[in-house]
């Protein structure tokens, strides 16, 4: 065979496997693309570009319920006497009020219904006889809505609280919402709770919400991105101004099984504020099931959270603050299917994480009755061993596996963010499903 012939066989075979290579890069990049959980919009995307065309029902059923809570935090911030945009500086370059009252005023009458002004013979001198008084930022957070749905009027009653921006719990808050699907534009009724509790709507007759300058809305980023992050938000700010109501928002199982009652939720809160007021979520992972729609959401630090959102009311949601307690769906199916070794993997991973998580009644809960009652005798003398013995933020280094009978013993390094290192034995039983006892000593 010619010299020539030999090395463009070899260029040619060379070419071929390059070829090959880089397809199984390819194919390898996106399997783990796929593997990982979606990355969330940027911050600054144009609102705009990002719109999508959806059928009415998934609008109401999905987007309404966040669209509704947008008017209202409109509606608030227009009834704000003390708004920034009324400041300004003067002739003299003092910041003063630079705003007559009577065009605030107005601006406060634009929000309100024509019926609601009617009924109550409101002007704009006595507007403010009718509405809350508000001199302050406030943030809506809804808790329930209902719908009246008519051929142009969607009349939704809503339920929620107001705080400031420093997360204080200010008032609970009834209204109704006109949205216009025709003109995008709404109207508000303040109610109170007698009002709210009655099924029916009284103003259930209006045909049209005039546009004004104040009352418009527009459905912006119609996307699951758009949706998650504002449940991630609210959610958030319950946790920071309104434990109470944010303990009712925990699924059932999962309330039970990490925190047990609403004490050792409310200290797991206070000893994890900072965590929660810098959270900002990163990525998802969902899963549609049969009555609600199942989401896996990651900040910017590693962290989990659960939330199942139903799917025929977008106000019904529940949550779960880590993936492991109970788990995404997802992560059950694949811990099924571990070895033994993996899932004593698994499992102390879960242990570790809920340790620097401070969910003390839910790792207490994990040890051995024996080992439990020989050693700690409360969960107190637990917590106090916990931060006396483990670092603020435990990460494991390396282990050893070792099988013996039904239990299995791991050996592991523990370290800190800064290198510090100690040694952790563990005894680890598996139970029925996801279940394990456990206990542990530290050299």
């Amino acid at each position: 065979m010619k010299k020539s012939v030999i090395k463009k066989w070899i260029i040619g075979l060379i070419i071929g496997i390059a070829i090959i290579i880089g397809l199984l890069v390819i194919i390898i990049g996106k399997g783990n693309k796929e593997n990982q959980p979606k990355e969330l919009i940027a911050k600054n995307e144009n609102l705009e570009e990002t719109q999508k065309i959806v059928t009415d029902e998934e609008r109401i059923e999905q987007y309404d319920f966040l669209v509704v809570s947008n008017c209202i935090n409109s509606y608030l911030s227009g009834i704000n006497q003390n708004s920034s945009s009324y400041y300004g500086r003067d002739e003299n370059d003092n910041y003063t009020i630079v705003v007559e009252q009577e065009q605030i005023n107005k601006n406060a009458y634009h929000l309100l219904s024509d019926e609601y002004i009617e009924k109550n013979a409101i002007t704009l001198e006595n507007v403010y006889d009718y509405v809350p008084e508000v001199r302050q930022n406030l943030i809506f957070i809804p808790l329930d809505m209902k719908l009246q749905q008519g051929e142009n009027i969607n009349q939704y009653k809503v339920y929620g609280y107001v705080t400031d921006l420093e997360y204080n719990f200010i008032n609970y808050l009834y209204t109704i919402v006109n949205l216009d699907v025709n003109n995008k534009t709404f109207s508000i009724e303040p109610i109170n709770k007698k009002t709210y509790d009655n099924d029916s709507i009284e103003n259930s007759n209006i045909v049209e919400v005039k546009r004004n300058e104040n009352n418009q809305y527009k459905y912006q980023q119609l996307s699951e991105e758009y949706r998650l992050k504002q449940y991630f938000q609210n959610y958030k700010v319950m946790l920071l101004s309104n434990i109470d109501i944010a303990y009712e928002f925990l699924d059932k199982n999962y309330k039970e099984k990490c925190f047990g009652n609403i004490e050792n939720f409310k200290k797991y809160v206070n000893e994890n504020k900072d965590k929660i007021v810098s959270a900002t979520l990163e990525g998802y992972d969902s899963t549609v099931k049969e009555d609600v729609t199942e989401y896996m959401e990651r900040d910017l630090k590693g962290n989990y959270y659960i939330f199942n959102i139903s799917n025929q009311n977008s106000a019904e949601f529940k949550v779960m603050l880590d993936n492991y307690v109970i788990g995404f769906s997802g992560l059950q199916e694949d811990y099924e299917k571990s070895s033994i070794q993996e899932k004593v993997s698994m499992n102390t991973m879960r242990f570790i994480q809920a340790i620097n998580d401070k969910k003390y009644y839910y790792v207490y809960n994990l040890l051995a009755e024996s080992f439990r009652e020989r050693n700690f005798k409360t969960q107190e003398d637990f917590e106090e061993y916990i931060k006396d013995k483990f670092f603020e933020s435990n990460i494991i280094q390396e282990g050893d596996f070792q099988e013996e009978g039904n239990y299995y013993t791991y050996d592991l390094i523990i370290a800190d963010d800064e290198g510090n290192t100690k040694k952790l034995g563990i005894v680890m039983q598996l139970q029925e499903e996801n279940d394990f006892v456990m206990s542990f000593n530290i050299e």
